[in-house]
């Protein structure tokens, strides 16, 4: 992970901009609003989709443990849909 943005810098970044902004992300066809956010195991996908909107990363469940490769690790999520927990 070369240039994994932490909490810490996300609050840097968060705190110098004017805070009644709306938080938008980027979706496939365009950006949507967050629903949820949370933290998640995630570990790096086996195929390069950089420049894509599929991510270089996985969410590890049951399904994904063949599609990722190296050590898994915690990452705060920000999402467009609500996590059911």
């Amino acid at each position: 992970m070369d240039t994994q943005m932490l909490v810490k810098n996300l609050i840097e970044i968060l705190q110098k901009l004017p805070p009644d902004l709306p938080v938008m992300l980027p979706a496939e066809s365009g950006v949507e609003q967050p629903r949820s956010v949370y933290v998640a195991k995630v570990a790096k996908a086996r195929h390069d989709w950089a420049g894509t909107p599929v991510g270089q990363f996985c969410l590890l469940d049951e399904n994904t443990a063949e599609e990722t490769t190296g050590n898994p690790f915690d990452a705060v999520i920000i999402n467009s849909c609500l996590k059911v927990l």
